[in-house]
């Protein structure tokens, strides 16, 4: 990005924040600003597109795409070779059938656009809750400023965070909207969403038990009993669609490991964290998380302190089910964001929409003179968060050891065909996404086999299941190589016997390079 660039992007977000101010008090046409606002986000992050791998996770979910794309049984796949989150998947393979290559920059558009519908829908949130437009805008442009100018690898990679907000947001305002005049088709289709949050990220499931509960308690207190069966039975409809597709296909065990146990011993239990309790709900994490990156530590900043002076009015004032609904909420999002245990800062990305939601509701019965303090103090904290990542910018640097991802993703190109598969022993995501073959194993990672846990036997045996259904004709072990994020030379596959003998029955060492060790089926 050249100095002039840079240049023209800062003149043009100070000037957006000062006409948000100035104009915060006037109705305006909120349609025709988000749009114009949506534009500068697309125009600012277009100037720094990425073209490395960002995260790990986003080399998972183009994974899943690439291999949803080749798959001869499009919905097991999808069901089963998406890490447990198809609904993160799905709109990456949406883009993929639109024509949009599988690539860490098409990803990062998608999640652009997520983030735009996002904050469309608090945006209509907002005004349901009274804001006049203008002020809608300043709390929008807030949010806007740090999504169009980060460039930080976890903030701009796609994550299921971003994949869960638009839902998250959809069905916020649709509670909110639909509160006092609920429809039956209304109330149905909201206990879907929220019945899908879980399978987007299993940790927005008490965001959803939360708003499923404000509305459902609503409604039964107008003894509007129909909408609260529908909301109840939307809620149930995707778990049931999913054991009952299972069950038609003998596969209900494989459903339970899949979904709910996988994840209540990532969540619940040391598995991939030795977290205590203590530890991993601490109040300093949760800040380590939220602000120790500067893309978004004003942001954050500017947001905690906001909902801290909000938190004594809310004491001092009369207290609305909203109001409870709002503090429920920001519990949720403390929750989810360390209930893994695990360091990382895209967990953080639940902040800026929760927290914005949270001062929409406790602000709305600001005085005027409050309010204008409120809305001054996120426009100075936006504004230096979008001025401060558009000074220190730079474009993504690729991972370490990415020349030896490549090597090894060539080799595989010369000993394979685009629709042969490969199963990668460790985790090392992005040599799928450079090799361009799909996943013969339904993870793209074996840490859950070769780290102790009480699915070990079950996950040995699915391993071996798909060896044997996919013959995948390339297998990798990166374990005790610079590739790996995790997996030390103890944890090799030969470490594990049954998978040990099926490779050395199966396959032969094609070539072996900086101890990354190559094998080709034998035919």
């Amino acid at each position: 990005m050249t100095d002039l660039i840079k240049f023209l992007l800062i003149f043009n977000w100070i000037v957006l924040f000062y006409t948000a101010w100035q104009y915060q008090g006037r109705n305006r046409n909120i349609y025709f600003s988000l749009l114009a606002l949506f534009g500068a986000i697309f125009i600012t992050r277009s100037a720094n597109l990425l073209h490395n791998e960002p995260n790990v996770d986003t080399s998972t979910w183009l994974n899943s795409t690439l291999t949803i794309g080749k798959a001869s049984d499009t919905l097991w796949t999808w069901l089963n070779y998406t890490d447990g989150r198809p609904f993160t998947v799905a709109p990456l393979w949406l883009g993929s059938l639109l024509g949009m290559p599988i690539s860490y920059m098409s990803a990062e558009l998608i999640g652009i656009f997520l983030w735009c519908v996002t904050l469309y829908f608090l945006a209509q949130t907002l005004r349901v809750l009274g804001w006049r437009s203008g002020q809608v805008y300043v709390l929008i442009l807030a949010l806007a400023g740090f999504i169009g100018t980060t460039s930080y690898g976890d903030h701009v990679g796609y994550n299921s965070e971003v994949a869960s907000m638009w839902m998250l947001a959809l069905a916020v305002w649709m509670c909110i909207r639909w509160l006092n005049q609920p429809t039956p088709w209304i109330a149905l289709f909201l206990g879907i969403i929220l019945g899908l949050l879980p399978y987007a990220k299993f940790q927005n499931a008490p965001m959803g038990i939360v708003i499923a509960a404000f509305a459902g308690i609503s409604w039964i207190q107008r003894k509007n009993w129909q909408v609260v069966l529908l909301l109840l039975l939307g809620g149930l409809l995707p778990s049931l669609g999913f054991v009952l597709y299972y069950s038609s296909l003998g596969q209900l065990e494989t459903f339970w490991n899949h979904y709910f146990l996988y994840y209540f011993y990532y969540s619940y239990t040391d598995e991939f964290s030795k977290l205590t309790t203590a530890q991993r709900f601490s109040p300093i994490r949760f800040l380590q998380l939220s602000l120790t990156h500067y893309s978004m530590r004003w942001l954050a900043a500017g947001l905690f302190t906001a909902v801290g002076l909000l938190l004594l009015h809310f004491f001092r004032k009369t207290k609305t089910a909203l109001d409870w609904l709002a503090l429920a909420l920001l519990l949720t999002t403390y929750y989810a964001i360390l209930q893994s245990g695990n360091n990382f800062h895209h967990y953080a990305l639940y902040v800026p929409y929760f927290f914005t939601l949270v001062i929409g509701i406790w602000g709305r019965d600001l005085e005027k003179s409050l309010l204008q303090k409120l809305t001054l103090l996120l426009i100075l904290f936006g504004g230096v968060q979008a001025v401060w990542n558009l000074w220190y910018r730079t474009p993504l640097p690729p991972p370490d050891h990415d020349e030896l991802a490549h090597e090894v993703a060539q080799i595989i190109k010369q000993n394979s065909d685009p629709d042969d598969r490969m199963v990668l022993w460790g985790w090392a995501d992005r040599v799928y996404v450079y090799a361009e073959r799909p996943m013969g194993h339904r993870y793209p990672y074996t840490i859950g086999i070769f780290y102790p846990s009480p699915l070990h036997d079950a996950r040995v045996v699915d391993f071996l299941k798909d060896m044997e259904e996919n013959k995948p004709r390339i297998f990798v072990d990166v374990c005790g190589t610079s590739l790996t994020y995790f997996g030390s030379e103890k944890e090799r596959h030969e470490a594990t016997p049954e998978i040990g003998t099926y490779i050395q029955q199966h396959y032969e060492l094609l070539k072996q390079t900086e101890n990354v060790r190559i094998y080709k089926r034998m035919r």
